[in-house]
């Protein structure tokens, strides 16, 4: 049997718009494994039936040694799982997950940015980051077993300009998977 990770750096993620797609996967035969820091969400997750490991990561933070600890136990994790697929949500897991995911092999890499985030905006501290995470970035989405997922057409052209993904392997899908009879227009 198959075995697939969702790996996200917050459980309110993969409950809010990774449940779907996981059921599907499960669906047709692959086993489904989340990575993600446990909280409030995680019983949820037991009860849908999956199966979760516990991912030490801080999504804030941006301590170099709180940093550092989080890839070598996704490391861990990797080692120890041997996942045929990996599909990363947001920044941190993608850029962090890429890299391990290349260490330990893994066949099939995905990564969905939901947005560029705090590392594109205009303060002081992002453009200091961008000057040494861009080129990481870059280095970890170059390759011919990674596909790269946006959920806009900017934010797929952004990372195309700066050569931080190879257009052949983007895609772009206008939708996060979100659940619309739980989410709706506000007033519905």
């Amino acid at each position: 049997m198959k075995r697939v990770a969702l790996v996200a750096h917050w459980d309110w993620v993969i409950y809010n718009f990774m449940l779907p797609l996981a059921r599907h996967l499960q669906n047709c035969g692959i086993e489904v494994i989340f990575v993600c820091p446990f909280g409030k969400y995680m019983p949820k997750l037991y009860k849908a039936g999956f199966k979760c490991i516990h991912w030490k990561i801080h999504r804030r933070s941006i301590n170099p040694l709180k940093e550092l600890l989080a890839v070598w136990h996704l490391l861990r994790i990797y080692r120890s799982e041997q996942f045929d697929a990996i599909h990363h949500f947001t920044i941190k897991p993608n850029f962090y997950g890429s890299f391990v995911a290349r260490i330990v092999k893994t066949s099939l890499i995905i990564n969905t940015f939901t947005g560029l985030g705090f590392l594109f905006a205009d303060s002081n501290l992002a453009i200091l980051l961008r000057f040494f995470v861009l080129p990481l970035l870059r280095s970890a989405l170059h390759r011919p077993n990674v596909v790269t997922v946006f959920l806009n057409k900017y934010d797929r052209d952004t990372f195309i300009h700066l050569r931080l993904v190879p257009k052949k392997q983007t895609r772009i899908i206008m939708s996060s998977g979100v659940n619309v009879s739980i989410f709706h227009p506000y007033g519905e």
